[in-house]
C-alpha cells in the first residue's frame, strides 16, 4: 500500500524551510520523488496515512499563504503511466507492491 502528497510552496524566505518540514513529515518510510514536489509513500501499516496526513496538514495550516497541499487515499497496486528515467520507475516500482502498467522510460 502507498499514498501520494504533492504540493506547491509560494514563493518566499522560508520555502526551503517549509519543503523540509513537508519533507520531515514522511522521512521515516520509504518514498521516492519521481516529480519536483511529487512523493510517492510505501506504507507500512493502516495509519500510517492518517499519521502522515495529519503532519502534513499540520505544516501547511502553520503556512496557509505559502502551502497548496494534495494527499490522496492508501492506494493498493499501481498501474502508473508516464515518461520516467528507468531508475524512477524502479524506485516506484518497490514502493507498489511491484506493480506497473504502461511505463515509459527515457535515457
Amino acid at each position: 500500500m502507498h499514498m501520494i502528497v504533492a504540493w506547491d510552496i509560494a514563493v518566499c524566505p522560508e520555502r526551503d524551510d517549509i519543503d523540509d518540514a513537508l519533507r520531515k513529515c514522511f522521512a521515516r518510510w520509504s518514498w521516492v520523488r519521481p516529480l519536483t514536489t511529487f512523493y510517492l509513500i510505501k506504507l507500512k501499516e493502516a495509519d500510517d496515512r492518517q499519521n502522515i496526513r495529519a503532519s502534513l496538514v499540520d505544516v501547511a495550516k502553520r503556512h496557509p499563504k505559502e502551502v497548496s497541499l494534495l494527499i490522496s487515499p492508501a492506494i493498493k497496486g499501481g498501474g502508473y503511466a508516464g515518461w520516467l528515467k528507468r531508475s524512477a520507475w524502479d524506485k516506484i516500482r518497490k514502493r507498489t507492491d511491484g506493480w506497473s502498467n504502461r511505463q515509459r522510460c527515457r535515457p
